[in-house]
């Protein structure tokens, strides 16, 4: 995540390689105070349940201390987090909207939020410096 130096970062997590941010854009949708945008990457040989658990303690605590706020959850999901993570995106209400392959013929790069009606869709690219991964764009809809 690039992060420009008026955004606050909430904080980073090296332990879970997780970075927390709080963006306050000009212009936000009704009902909604800011927007958590949560940076994951999970190596592929992590504790899986280890890394769900922690999801779900940091969206409750941020969900507390952040009332109506919005969440985008993104990032490098191993094939074995995914299928854990739906009970976290399910509590939460939110939606995946990466819906094409990021890496060989898998989607382990994937974007989760509960306000995806106020976004444009994704699109992809090619990887970015020497990943191996499909670079993923998501961007605010309409543009501020």
């Amino acid at each position: 995540m690039y992060v420009k130096s008026s955004i606050k970062c909430i904080f980073a997590d090296t332990d879970h390689e997780v970075l927390w941010a709080d963006v306050k854009p000009r212009r936000l949708p009704r009902g909604f105070s800011n927007i958590i945008v949560g940076m994951v990457y999970q190596p592929p040989d992590a504790n899986d349940v280890t890394k769900r658990d922690y999801l779900l303690s940091c969206l409750e605590s941020l969900e507390a201390r952040y009332p109506n706020c919005a969440f985008v959850l993104a990032g490098d999901f191993n094939r074995s987090l995914l299928p854990l993570i739906h009970s976290v995106v399910k509590a939460f209400h939110l939606k995946p909207v990466v819906d094409f392959q990021t890496r060989g013929d898998r989607t382990l790069d994937q974007i989760f939020t509960n306000i995806s009606e106020y976004f444009s869709t994704t699109s992809q690219s090619t990887p970015f410096g020497l990943s191996y991964h499909q670079t993923v764009s998501y961007e605010v809809w309409p543009p501020s």
